[in-house]
């Protein structure tokens, strides 16, 4: 039976780089770049790299089953993302996911936010909830969909309303993430 990837240290640690991105339009090399320049800092060894593009919604994902298997292979120490999200954007998925790394001796590491998430280290599993369900919470309230966006543009070219981020009060209406101001 292969020893846990914990326990051989006497090669170069191994890690598997994932990015995620949710369409086909977008672009997932500059998060592989960040991971591979922390990864070259850190002194790991690239062991595997997979992107996928799909939802953050869904529960399986080729890439991300890639490098699971890897992982459940013990061919891993440890397995890096830009951030939270990019892994999973469901708590239970990200707990189910992690949970199963760590009793494989696999590390889990959110680079851009700084977080390294051990077995043994239960604020750092703390942090990864928090950042989990921030990440569901997006998912399931904070973007608009495509169609509601372009409902939106229609009204303000309409109304000429502006759109921008910022926090609602009494005199705004609040559209799905948007402050709606009317001009006057």
């Amino acid at each position: 039976m292969p020893s846990l990837p914990g326990e051989d240290l006497t090669g170069p640690r191994r890690v598997g780089l994932y990015t995620r991105v949710s369409t086909t339009e977008q672009d997932a090399s500059n998060q592989l770049d960040r991971l591979k320049d922390w990864a070259i800092k850190n002194n790991l060894e690239v062991a595997a790299k997979e992107t996928d593009r799909a939802s953050g919604k869904l529960t399986v994902r080729r890439g991300q089953e890639r490098l699971m298997a890897e992982a459940r292979g013990h061919h891993l120490h440890a397995i890096a993302v830009a951030k939270v999200d990019r892994w999973a954007r469901s708590i239970q998925h990200l707990s189910t996911s992690i949970n199963e790394l760590h009793e494989l001796g696999v590390d889990f590491y959110a680079v851009d936010q700084g977080l390294t998430v051990r077995r043994a280290d239960p604020t750092s599993k703390l942090i990864l909830n928090v950042l989990g369900a921030v990440a569901e919470w997006e998912a399931e309230h904070g973007a608009l969909t495509d169609a509601e966006l372009e409902a939106a543009r229609r009204r303000v070219a309409e109304e000429r309303f502006h759109l921008f981020r910022a926090m609602p009060d009494h005199h705004n209406r609040l559209l799905g993430g948007c402050l709606v101001y009317r001009l006057e």
